[in-house]
């Protein structure tokens, strides 16, 4: 059994539920629970809450990377459960910026500033690539660009530490993959390499399997209607037997893959669930 319910969602049409410009994700397997992002801030928590989700029954949390919509309500994770690791690139910790210049925005962790974060830092374990941190239960980073039409967008910098500011390339992006009785199902934060890169990547890695689920940020949000459809088309292509689009990935190619993918893209906000596989 897989099991999903969005604790944290750009959108919320459930009574009581909240929503903000971020992401968090609770996932039932037959042996764990596992919180993938925290949004930006404790929202997950209260709609946790209201769902009935007991976080602090989660036996991990993961961080997709280092922006401050999926990593803000990490000290309200830590807060309300005393014993779960939480999974993070060793990327994740740079200062990052959307622009530069004086008008540059911080959109790095927030937490990295609170006297706390030493305690913090306890419970998160670094990763390095692909690693299996469960049974049947991955997480695959550094993803490669293996497809002509997807670009991280130029708008992001980094800091590296050392005084120097630079194209950030956001290659601390890491992917959750779990292995279903029905095939692999991937979850990611916002796709910043883009979506059917990171797709391809978790194919050459589990070549043996196939993708029965996309639940992903794909950060089509501005792009070009071209990228839309190409990214439409592949994943009609792969036959994926679930799509759901969330968070960054825009309302245009959100109705568009609708359109174009039926039943098989499913459209969730902030308090929806829904079983993945029996």
């Amino acid at each position: 059994m897989i099991k999903i319910r969005i604790l944290c969602e750009n959108y919320a049409r459930k009574r009581y539920m909240l929503a903000e410009h971020g992401l968090s994700i609770w996932i039932e397997t037959h042996n764990r629970n596992i919180l993938f992002d925290t949004g930006q801030s404790g929202i997950f928590s209260l709609n946790a809450r209201q769902a009935g989700v007991d976080i602090s029954k989660a036996d991990m949390a993961v961080l997709s990377h280092g922006h401050y919509d999926h990593t803000g309500g990490l000290p309200e994770f830590f807060k309300l459960n005393k014993h779960a690791p939480a999974y993070a690139d060793e990327g994740a910790f740079h200062k990052r910026y959307n622009g530069n210049g004086e008008a540059r925005i911080n959109i790095g962790i927030p937490w990295l500033k609170d006297k706390n974060k030493e305690a913090y830092f306890e419970r998160i374990i670094i990763n390095k690539g692909l690693a299996e941190i469960d049974e049947d239960t991955f997480i695959l980073g550094k993803i490669p660009s293996l497809v002509s039409f997807e670009e991280v967008p130029q708008n992001f910098y980094m800091d590296d530490g050392k005084g120097s500011i630079s194209k950030d390339m956001i290659t601390d992006e890491q992917m959750l993959i779990i292995r279903g009785k029905e095939g692999i199902y991937i979850f990611a934060g916002c796709s910043h390499a883009g979506v059917i890169n990171g797709i391809t990547h978790v194919i050459k890695q589990f070549p043996d399997k196939n993708i029965a689920g996309v639940i992903a940020g794909m950060h089509l949000n501005g792009v070009s209607d071209m990228r839309i459809q190409k990214t439409i088309r592949k994943l009609s292509d792969l036959n994926i037997k679930t799509v759901i689009p969330l968070h960054c990935t825009g309302m245009t190619a959100i109705c568009e893959m609708k359109r174009l993918l039926g039943e098989r893209c499913r459209i969730m906000n902030a308090g929806d669930e829904f079983v993945l596989e029996e």
